[in-house]
Parts: C-alpha cells; sequence; structure tokens
C-alpha cells in the first residue's frame, strides 16, 4: 500500500497530465527529451517540519512541490503553466486527499544547450496542506 504522500504526489501529477498535453513525470533524474508539447518534471520536494495538534494527534504539513516545465524554445511555457493552474484550482483538494492545494507564481527563464536548441523554462512551486496521523504512513 503506498504512502500518503505516495498517493498524494501521483494524484496532482495525475491531474497536472489531464490538463496538459505536455510529458508529465515525478522526480525525473536522468537526460530528459523535450517533445514539442513541454515536459514536466513534478519533484515531491521536503516536507518540513510539522506543525503538530493534539487530541487527536496530528502532524500537519505543508510540503512545497516543483514542478518545472520545459518547453522547445518555440513553444509555449505559458499555456503550460496556466494549465497547471486551472488543474489545481478544479480540485483544491486532490479528492480529499489534502486539505489545500495552491500553486505560486512561476519563475521563468531560458535555457542555452551545446548541442542544439534553445529551451523555456518555467518553475512553478506548488503547495500542498496536509494533515496525517503517522508521518510515515
Amino acid at each position: 500500500m503506498p504512502s500518503r504522500v505516495e498517493t498524494i504526489m501521483e494524484a496532482l501529477r495525475a491531474a497536472i497530465a489531464d490538463a496538459t498535453p505536455a510529458e508529465v513525470v515525478r522526480n525525473e533524474a536522468q537526460e530528459i527529451r523535450v517533445e514539442v508539447h513541454g515536459f514536466i518534471n513534478l519533484r515531491d520536494g521536503e516536507p518540513g517540519d510539522p506543525e503538530v495538534s493534539f487530541s487527536p494527534l496530528l502532524y500537519h504539513y505543508e510540503r512545497v512541490a516543483m514542478a518545472e516545465v520545459i518547453a522547445p524554445i518555440d513553444g509555449d511555457t505559458d499555456a503550460i503553466t496556466v494549465a497547471i493552474g486551472a488543474a489545481i484550482v478544479a480540485n483544491r483538494t486532490l479528492g480529499g486527499l489534502v486539505d489545500w492545494v495552491e500553486a505560486q507564481a512561476a519563475e521563468t527563464g531560458d535555457i542555452e544547450t551545446q548541442e542544439g536548441p534553445t529551451f523555456q523554462v518555467a518553475m512553478v512551486p506548488i503547495r500542498l496542506h496536509y494533515a496525517t496521523s503517522d508521518p510515515l504512513a
């Protein structure tokens, strides 16, 4: 059975994948091939230190995941980031898995490579607020 974090992150990945034609993966560490529709690497991020409440015991996390958007220079990272935002607004609780999810403003730029084309890049922080009774579950 997958952990709560794994379930949450996979639901976020699926919501983003449904909203855009870009390929969406999680925590990809290897070299990627950017196709015409772009590429999104969703990084899980760190959970940080939880706030704890008692009766019942709950650990309240605010995890910041990162959607790394890469598109060819003639692609459209703006359209991809707008699609990510729309997917999140359409399902703020990821089907009840989190208390709240919100995207933050994207940091954008270009990447030049020695071998070929330049790529557009956007980094989109995504805040996930959730609580759990067991930090390892």
